[in-house]
């Protein structure tokens, strides 16, 4: 019989641990106790092959004002200004956003979840219920906002990916998942603050914020069946990379994608004067290769349709989303991979770019608690 290389060894091995280990969600804790500006740094437990984590953050608010404040197009998840997911070697996994994230779980998914706002509502009869997620609007008080992050270890347990799982059945070592709040729910930039102000509005926060965290994992029967190359590849969403050069009338910007990832997607949103850009304002959208090979081509418009087709639901202005899925692009191949936009009309003010990439790549790191020798 035919010995198998390590790729095949590694299919066999998720095969096998799909096919016989015990999946497990177990909460690892209510914490409470957050104020806005702090940090959560919350540790994950040492227990099988953790696959993602879930962290609910809740709180209460009460709005009011001359004029109620107004929501952020881009939902409540901004609550959320940053997310990051450090494993055992201290490598940040995810270190994004609140909204980005959110909007690439609802493409990977495909399917429009979790968007709560006046402007996108994603469950408008129903959006006021304890069981799905709520951004109050207009005038409240002590009513509770509340809002769902999955933060993945694997690519997509949920169908049979594993690449990134975390070896978690570990005897040392911590993973902690850490969330930075807004400084406060009033203000300006809407991907920064979850309300914005209407004409002498306020927005207080009753309390304090809670986080409840749940951990997923695969609980394997044997060590043989861990898929090793699953385990040891890192799965990176890494974002809230901003830049605000080349923004004008008529203009044209070029983003950088990673170097030596494999890409599976990106995502970008404009901000212009503290609004999310429209199709007014982004022209065309161009994926380049070395400076002169044109990958993809679109007008903002058309891409708009495209991603609306995607997941059944409108995720706001100035966004692109760039699949790679299919096709992931590989830099360390395509060597300088860069994403042009080019603008029609530009106000100024706090304008830019905020961009995010889903990637992956060898982690080069022994994994804990098996021997490399």
């Amino acid at each position: 019989m035919q010995q198998q290389n390590p790729q095949q060894q590694n299919a066999t091995a998720r095969q096998m641990l799909l096919a016989t280990s015990i999946p497990v969600r177990k909460k690892v804790g209510s914490f409470t106790g957050f104020n806005l500006g702090d940090t959560a740094r919350l540790k994950l437990l040492n227990v099988g092959l953790t696959t993602g984590v879930q962290a609910i953050v809740s709180y209460n608010v009460t709005n009011g004002g001359t004029t109620p404040p107004a929501q952020s197009n881009f939902g409540g998840s901004v609550i959320a200004n940053k997310i990051v997911l450090t494993d055992y070697n201290q490598i940040e996994r995810i270190s994004t956003d609140g909204y980005s994230l959110k909007v690439l779980n609802a493409f990977k998914r495909r399917r429009f979840n979790g968007f709560s706002s006046a402007a996108y509502p994603q469950f408008p009869a129903l959006s006021n219920t304890t069981e799905f997620e709520t951004f109050q609007s207009g005038a409240v008080t002590n009513q509770q906002n509340r809002v769902f992050f999955d933060i993945p270890f694997a690519v997509d347990a949920e169908h049979g990916d594993l690449r990134g799982i975390s070896l978690s059945q570990a005897v040392v070592g911590e993973q902690f998942v850490s969330i930075k709040f807004a400084d406060t729910l009033l203000g300006a930039d809407p991907l920064l603050y979850p309300y914005q102000d209407a004409g002498s509005s306020t927005s207080t926060l009753v309390g304090t914020i809670t986080v409840d965290l749940y951990q997923e994992y695969l609980q394997p029967q044997s060590l043989q069946y861990i898929p090793l190359i699953d385990a040891s590849t890192i799965y990176e969403i890494k974002g809230l990379f901003k830049s605000s050069s080349d923004i004008s009338t008529n203009g044209e910007k070029l983003i950088n994608y990673p170097n030596v990832r494999t890409v599976m997607s990106s995502f970008h949103v404009g901000i212009d004067n503290n609004v999310p850009m429209g199709a007014t304002q982004i022209n065309t959208i161009k994926l380049i290769a070395n400076g002169s090979q044109i990958m993809h081509e679109d007008n903002y418009a058309t891409k708009r349709r495209y991603m609306y087709g995607e997941i059944g639901g409108n995720i706001g202005n100035g966004t692109i989303y760039m699949n790679h899925r299919s096709f992931p692009i590989s830099t360390a191949i395509y060597g300088n991979v860069q994403l042009q936009t080019d603008y029609l009309t530009i106000t100024g003010g706090n304008t830019y770019m905020q961009s995010q990439f889903e990637s992956l790549y060898a982690s080069g790191q022994a994994l804990p608690g098996i021997s490399t020798q």
